[in-house]
Order: C-alpha cells, then sequence, then structure tokens
C-alpha cells in the first residue's frame, strides 16, 4: 500500500496540478496525513444491489467501513444499485465510498433523493445544503456534481438526476456532503437514497485498484473526514 510520500508526489502530482485550485488544496492537505506514514486503504464490501449504512455499516457510518483512513468499496451489478444512509451537521456532515465498475459494464446513470425522512411535522433546515459528486482518477475527474441539495424549511423529499453520462469499468468515488443541514425540530439527521444505474452482465469482478486510483480514493476520504472536523468546529 502507498505509504510513502514521494510514492504520492509520483503518482498523484500530475494529476493534483490538472485539477481546480480548490481541489489542489485539499489534495495537499491530505499530502500531509500521507507523509506522516498513514495509508488509505479500499476495503471490498459485500454488495448484492442494495446496501443501507444503518443496517449494515459498522457504527451505522459509511464512514466507520474499515477504519480511521479505509473507504468501502462496493462493486456494482447490473441494473439499479441502491445505497441509504443518513447525514447532517455536525456529527455526521458527509459519507464517502466507492463504487466499482467491472469488464463489460457500463455505469449509464445515478439518481439522489435527498430528505426520504421529512414529512409534515419534520423540515430540513440547510445553510448550505450540501453537495451530490462522483467522480474518477482523470484528468477531468468529476463525471457531476450536484450542489446545494434540498429545499430549505421543506417538508418533502427532493429528488435529483444526475447529468446524462456513461463510464465503463474502473472505479469512482461518491460523495455526499459538506454545508449546514439537519432537520428540524430536534437538529436530527437527514436520510437520502440513491441509485446508480448498471448495464451488462449480472455480476461483477473489479480488477485490484491500480495505485492511482487507490490513492485518488483515499484522498477524497482524507479530504472529507477533514471537512468533517471543521465543521463540528465551527458549529
Amino acid at each position: 500500500m502507498l505509504r510513502k510520500a514521494w510514492v504520492f508526489m509520483r503518482l498523484v502530482w500530475p494529476l493534483v496540478v490538472r485539477r481546480s485550485q480548490t481541489r489542489s488544496l485539499l489534495a495537499m492537505c491530505a499530502f500531509g496525513v500521507f507523509s506522516a506514514s498513514a495509508s488509505a486503504d479500499v476495503v471490498v464490501v459485500p454488495y448484492t444491489g442494495t446496501f443501507n449504512e444503518a443496517a449494515s455499516a459498522p457504527g451505522g457510518d459509511y464512514d466507520n467501513i474499515g477504519g480511521l483512513l479505509d473507504v468501502g468499496l462496493f462493486n456494482l451489478v447490473a441494473g439499479n444499485n441502491t445505497f441509504i444512509g443518513a447525514v447532517h451537521t455536525p456529527a455526521d456532515s458527509s459519507d464517502a465510498f466507492a463504487i466499482g465498475v467491472g469488464p463489460d459494464q457500463t455505469l449509464v446513470g445515478a439518481s439522489l433523493t435527498f430528505g426520504t425522512n421529512l414529512s409534515t411535522s419534520l423540515h430540513l433546515f440547510k445553510a448550505p445544503g450540501p453537495n451530490w459528486s462522483l467522480e474518477e482518477s482523470d484528468a477531468t475527474p468529476t463525471v457531476f456534481e450536484i450542489d446545494n441539495l434540498g429545499t430549505n424549511g421543506g417538508s418533502t423529499p427532493t429528488t435529483y438526476t444526475a447529468p446524462s453520462f456513461s463510464r465503463g469499468e474502473g472505479i469512482y468515488t461518491v460523495t455526499l456532503g459538506n454545508g449546514t443541514f439537519v432537520t428540524t425540530p430536534g437538529n436530527g439527521p437527514v436520510a437520502y437514497s440513491m441509485t446508480f444505474i448498471v448495464q451488462g452482465p449480472g455480476t461483477n469482478s473489479v480488477p485490484e485498484p491500480g495505485a492511482l486510483t487507490l490513492v485518488g480514493v483515499g484522498l477524497a476520504a482524507l479530504s472529507l473526514k477533514r471537512r468533517r472536523r471543521e465543521n463540528s468546529r465551527r458549529v
């Protein structure tokens, strides 16, 4: 596993310098963790098409899969792939995990329903709402990003459909987080359900992640965990 700073510089820096200034700064922050001999590992999670963090993730949180710096990897199956979870600030301001698309498979769509637990007696407060994104290890890493989710004061879920895209075999990073958002009254979590649509064989055997992909996924998780700590200090 990649534990040395020079490996980061050799493999990742060409990718980082091509990203926006904001992404570069986040990656540089994560570099400090790598130089301290930490590592970010990808942990393959058994998956058959549906995963609910409350029922199946350690401590009910995607971010607890593996260890402090680890990222859960879910190898997608043909058809709809559903991920259920909840986020809120400051305690659980983001969820991050990786999805794998196997040989002869194509990732062709994604949707998110945000606020599945909202009702006439449970509303959304946001200032602003979180962002939802899918990224790959490439010169242009963002496959899609939707900002400021939800309707402030809203009492019904909001559904978002990702802009049209098509991606083949590889490992992709999913993030849902940032912002300031809770349900009221009670300052509780905001539940969500996201779906990824795959065309191709029914089962997926994704090859061992390459070095660049591993570090890219790890950096995403590290930056999200850093931003979670910053949110908790601000609130």
